[in-house]
Parts: structure tokens; C-alpha cells; sequence
């Protein structure tokens, strides 16, 4: 199964699998969002109570210098990514019982993350390049969705990753960063 097929798999199981939310917020069941800072789309759908699995994909950039003699020269590189995330979110009933908001599971989680890209799709530079690659490992984040539907979160790691330029390997930070709008389900106003 190509990349393209099993993005276009997971968007559309996402979209049947959503249901609208009911007027107790902690009943929601999945959500869909754009991303802003790494363009892309991801979900999360629950699986039981207090946990859940994300997924999305976006477009990264990168860039950096390199120095052939004594020249530097800066480069540029865009390439398509991919993450999968199981989440366990510990701290819900603590949040309902000080009347914080858990909308679309707002709140702190541990997980497992596994995560890819593809070699890049755009590149200002013959000399450089990221080749396909591959990284997993466990997390510890935090997510919140605002009344607006805006939706920020942060996730940390640390584990392995893989890359087929030159066969790299090795130990890995592992970090996301989104800011993001939810499309589905939106908040009652």
C-alpha cells in the first residue's frame, strides 16, 4: 500500500468514525484538525475511557548550512511526515473535579509515538537530503481545545529513530509542537 493510499485510508476512517458531540463534553469521540504550523491534518479518536489514538499528517521544513572548502552554503528542504500516537489521559477526573474543561480531551497524557516522513519533496540543494525515516518511542504531553476551537499541544520523548540515508540510526528526542483548529466536533457557543 503506497503512502498516498494509506493517508487517504486513514482521512477517510477518521471522517466515518467521528461522532458529533453530545452536551456532556467528556462524551466526545473523535476530533479532526487542521494544523498551522506544520500544514496538515490529524485526528484523535478515543478508544475507551481515557484514551485515545492520534494520527495526522503534514509537511515539514528544514533547514540548515553545510560548508564544502570554504564555502557555506544555506539550504532549504520540505518533506511529508506522519505520526501515530496511542495516549493514555491520566488526569480527567482530577480536571472535572476542579471544573476545568476536558473538551476534546484537553489535558495531560503518556503515550507511545511512532512517526515517519518521506524523502523530501522539494529541496534547494543537491547535497543535502533527509531520505525516508522512521522514529518511535514513549511521550509525556498536554493538549487543550479554547471555546474558539483553537487547539494547542505539546508532546515530549525519547527514542529511536531510523533514516535510509547512509542507514543513520539512533537514540532521539522526540517532540511535536501544534497549533491547530478543530474542525470536528466544533463547541456549542
Amino acid at each position: 500500500m503506497t503512502l498516498k493510499n494509506l493517508l487517504l485510508f486513514a482521512c477517510c476512517f477518521f471522517v466515518f468514525s467521528l461522532h458529533a458531540q453530545d452536551e456532556d463534553e467528556e462524551k466526545t469521540k473523535g476530533s479532526l484538525r487542521i494544523d498551522f504550523l506544520a500544514p496538515g491534518v490529524a485526528g484523535e479518536i478515543q478508544l475507551a475511557k481515557d484514551q485515545t489514538m492520534a494520527l495526522g499528517a503534514n509537511i515539514a521544513a528544514v533547514g540548515g548550512s553545510y560548508t564544502i572548502g570554504n564555502q557555506t552554503e544555506n539550504y532549504f528542504l520540505v518533506a511529508p511526515t506522519f505520526f501515530v500516537q496511542y495516549r493514555v489521559y491520566f488526569n480527567k477526573a482530577k480536571r472535572i473535579r476542579k471544573e476545568k474543561s476536558i473538551y476534546n480531551n484537553s489535558g495531560l497524557f503518556f503515550g507511545v509515538h511512532i512517526g515517519g516522513n518521506t524523502k523530501e519533496i522539494l529541496s534547494s540543494t543537491d547535497f543535502v537530503t533527509i531520505g525516508n525515516g522512521a522514529n518511535f518511542g514513549p511521550i509525556f504531553g498536554v493538549q487543550r481545545t479554547f471555546n474558539n476551537n483553537l487547539q494547542l499541544g505539546f508532546n515530549i520523548g525519547l527514542g529511536y529513530a531510523w533514516n535510509e540515508f547512509e542507514g543513520a540510526a539512533g537514540l532521539t528526542g522526540l517532540g511535536q509542537f501544534n497549533f491547530s483548529y478543530v474542525l470536528i466536533p466544533q463547541k456549542k457557543k
